[in-house]
Formats: structure tokens, sequence, C-alpha cells
């Protein structure tokens, strides 16, 4: 679908004075507080946030036919704008919270700029008010709904994302940083149980992390949370493979970080720190 509006409302950002691109507003815990803060207000939403390295790298947003996806350069989009747009094309182009549900929508039209005015009105430190965003909107010539009557205003009520209720994830490096098995582990995997049929909770974790990378990700290293994700969702393939990992699943139970950071330890995993990652 042809994005007509989306230099234009490229403009009309810049332009503002809430817009807060390479200003270094948030950190990185922060920008994922304000995601799950919003997950909660707008219910039924999942949006996830990962972050790359690169100047020219655009933020975008992924529709994953069950979820979304956002991604933030570190280099100039850790910023309530940048943060609250790419959080408006999730809900403006989700089926719950679109205006007509069965109807395609242009990335940067219309519905797009009432759902980040609205996120802005609400969430944004500056609070532009509805008046102010549709005059400057108007002045830039970019199309829009009325924000006041949105279901995504509505929606909102009196709830609020203050950044003072973030906690400091003290375990925020490791849960990102790339896991993958070391030559020591893939030795363990084969040898000591058998493919997929282990015996031991480490056996386990290698397992479901061998599965994972090879078999739901495309051979690329996986973040812990990631991994986290493949004990509690059974993948989609139905074969050999699959049923044992089922099992994996089934006996393993939940997955402890303190496992993996000893595993890391023991030389069984490795674990490469995102930071350095685009």
């Amino acid at each position: 679908m042809r994005d007509r509006q989306r230099q234009k409302v490229y403009d009309w950002e810049n332009k503002s004075s809430w817009s807060g691109k390479c200003k270094d507003e948030l950190n990185e815990q922060q920008c994922l507080f304000i995601i799950n803060s919003l997950n909660k207000i707008y219910k039924g939403m999942r949006v996830y946030t990962t972050f790359v390295n690169g100047e020219r790298r655009n933020a975008t947003c992924g529709n994953r036919v069950t979820s979304h996806e956002i991604k933030l350069p570190r280099q100039w989009a850790l910023c309530w704008s940048v943060v609250l747009h790419e959080y408006a094309h999730a809900i403006s182009d989700d089926r719950k919270y679109k205006e007509r549900t069965n109807r395609a929508i242009e990335p940067h039209g219309k519905e797009f700029v009432t759902a980040f005015c609205v996120l802005l009105h609400k969430f944004h430190p500056e609070h532009p008010s509805y008046k102010e965003l549709s005059q400057s909107l108007r002045d830039a010539n970019v199309d829009f709904e009325h924000m006041e009557s949105s279901k995504l205003h509505k929606q909102i009520g009196r709830k609020t994302i203050k950044l003072t209720k973030a906690k400091e994830d003290k375990n925020y490096d490791f849960n990102t940083s790339l896991l993958k098995l070391s030559p020591e582990g893939k030795r363990r995997l084969s040898a000591g149980d058998g493919f997929y049929q282990p015996k031991t909770k480490m056996n386990r974790v290698l397992c479901v992390l061998d599965y994972s990378i090879i078999f739901i990700h495309k051979d690329k290293p996986i973040t812990y949370k990631k991994l986290e994700a493949s004990f509690n969702r059974l993948p989609y393939f139905s074969d050999h493979y699959n049923k044992l990992i089922h099992k994996v699943l089934d006996e393993h139970g939940k997955l402890e970080p303190s496992l993996v950071k000893y595993m890391i330890k023991q030389g069984l995993i490795v674990a490469t720190s995102t930071q350095n990652k685009g």
C-alpha cells in the first residue's frame, strides 16, 4: 500500500518541540518499561522491543501476525517520541483497535497519526494538547482523525506511565546477551544423552537452545528472553525432533537464569553482549 504521508509525518515530527531524536532521553530499560506499560493499558497487545546499532537504520515496527516487534537504533531513537511513534504503528494496525477492522491502513495514514497524537498527549512528558497537535498537523498538511473520540483515547482513561516506577533490572545485560552452544555444549548434548533426549536439567537447556537456534531462529543466536519463551511455546514443526522437544518442554518447567549463568561459566554456552551487535 502506498504510504503517501510518510515524509510529511517525519517532517512534522522533527520540527516539533517534543521530538527527542538524538537526545538520549531514555535508557534501554526505560524504553522497555514504557512498551510493557502500554501493553498493559492496551489489553491484548503483544509488542516486543529489540535494540540495534547503526546510525542510518530506521526505527521500525514489524507485524508478526500474533505480535509486533519494535526495533530501536541505540544511536538516536531512545526517546519518548520515537517509542510512542513505533507503538502507534502497532495499535493503529492491530485488529482489536482499528476503527475499521477489515480495512488495511497506510503506515503513516490518518489512523496512525491519530494514534500517535493520543499517545503523545497522554504519555509524553510535555503532554502536547490535542488543540496544539491538530493545528500543527493542519499547518503541515497532514491528515488525521478526531482524537478525543478515538477508542484509543478512551482506552487510556486516567492511566499514566511514571518512569520512577521503572525498577533497574540487575540481570539486564545478561537478558540481552546472545546465547549459543559452545563446542563443549554440543559435545555434551550429543554424547551425554543423545540428540534431544535429555536426562539432566543442563541438557534440557542445551536441547531447547539448540532446537530454537536451528529450527525457529534459522541458525542465529538468541537472547535469554527468547530461550525462556521457547520453554513456554510449542514449536510448529511436527516431526521426530518436535516430539522429543515437546517432552523436554513438558518436563523442564520454568527456566532459571541462574542455571543458564552457571552453564556459561562451565563453558557449555557462549554469551555475547548485544551492546556490540547490530
